[in-house]
């Protein structure tokens, strides 16, 4: 059993302090369009070789972005090792970490240099008591001493109590219309970017969201099995005028990168994005999510308000807990012809299609979302 530390910051009106870590040299640290309370209550750190980024956005769109270089020239090929670098910057990191409440650290499992360099971040940040996820892009290429410290960092982070959210390069392929080998960084940007602003957004608006940092902590340290097991990501949009929620809850379930997790897992951390929210729409959420993948599940739903880019009325970010690896569907047909048989029987008892209009959307749009494999 773990030992249940002492959850920070209870107030309910609490805005967390928070960091998100993430190194250069790679697409993964675009963060100029993220949520703008993201942007007033995180501080963001930079570990690599480039120069910092000169921020062109409007002066709105900044925010507080730390580099710290990990390479004396401005090559990757020169990285420091990591006692230097940690010797190098522990003061500096110290003043950065030890108040912080909630931390992401964003990396690849193909890079040796960011996983040796991930592994001592989770020492510190579980010497200062920060809530951390692990939000790693996991590559279709790697080699075997890559896999090995892969293997050690999870190890690392199942001990010091850090959920681990892979993001698998092929499943983002499969998800992602048009998606392939060649443009994927553009897809998985994308992906991790709305990922972890659906994470974070929650933390730093307690209007919304009351008591949320004790009440996510709390849930996860209630179970040691969802630090043991794989948090599993799923993201679902919708473009329709027509039943928006039913949609973009649907397209989230129905999406490949989440393996079939609504059989696997118990408990689902859900959270809405859309231009407004109401408690009407919330039990809607909720109600559909009973009909759909069961009454004895656990939800704990999270809500923002956000704008987007395009002709988008919501976005339903859901998280996995504990998923049973031998429960998971993991080819898309199969996930496809599983939920439409759920929603059918759903339908039949009259608790979620109003129309037909209705059920036309649901079953069947989710579905033109996603590349045919």
């Amino acid at each position: 059993m773990f030992d249940k530390k002492e959850i920070k910051n209870v107030k309910k009106d609490y805005v967390a302090n928070t960091v998100i870590i993430y190194f250069s040299d790679t697409e993964l640290g675009n963060f100029q369009k993220i949520h703008k309370s993201i942007r007033a209550n995180t501080k963001f750190i930079e570990i690599g070789t480039k120069n910092p980024k000169i921020h062109t956005e409007l002066e709105k769109n900044k925010f507080e972005e730390i580099f710290i270089p990990w390479s004396l020239t401005n090559s990757n090929e020169n990285v420091m090792s990591v006692s230097s670098f940690f010797q190098q910057n522990i003061d500096k990191l110290k003043e950065l970490l030890q108040n912080a409440d909630l931390a992401i650290i964003l990396y690849k499992s193909q890079d040796l240099d960011m996983l040796l360099y991930v592994r001592e971040l989770s020492y510190i940040l579980d010497k200062y008591d920060v809530f951390s996820f692990h939000c790693v892009v996991e590559n279709f290429v790697t080699s075997k001493q890559q896999d090995k410290y892969y293997l050690k960092v999870k190890s690392d982070a199942l001990k010091y109590r850090q959920p681990v959210i892979p993001i698998l390069e092929s499943t983002i392929v499969e998800a992602y219309e048009d998606a392939s080998l060649v443009n994927r960084k553009k897809f998985i940007s994308r992906f991790v970017l709305d990922l972890i602003e659906s994470i974070v957004v929650p933390f730093v608006e307690p209007d919304l969201n009351p008591n949320h940092f004790s009440s996510i902590k709390s849930l996860f340290y209630s179970n040691d099995k969802n630090f043991q097991s794989k948090v599993i990501p799923t993201i679902g949009i919708s473009m329709s005028k027509v039943d928006w929620l039913d949609l973009s809850i649907i397209q989230a379930l129905s999406n490949p990168i989440f393996y079939g997790s609504f059989g696997a897992s118990g408990t689902f951390i859900v959270t809405i994005k859309t231009p407004y929210i109401t408690n009407k729409m919330v039990d809607r959420i909720r109600h559909i999510l009973k009909m759909v993948i069961g009454e004895n599940k656990n939800f704990l739903i999270c809500k923002y308000i956000g704008e987007f880019d395009v002709d988008i009325y919501s976005q339903i970010t859901i998280l996995a807990l504990n998923s049973d690896e031998s429960k998971l569907i993991k080819e898309s047909k199969d996930i496809e012809n599983h939920i439409k048989k759920l929603l059918v029987e759903v339908e039949k008892s009259k608790k979620l299609f109003n129309n037909d209009l209705t059920k036309t959307i649901v079953l069947d749009t989710p579905w033109e979302k996603l590349k045919n494999k």
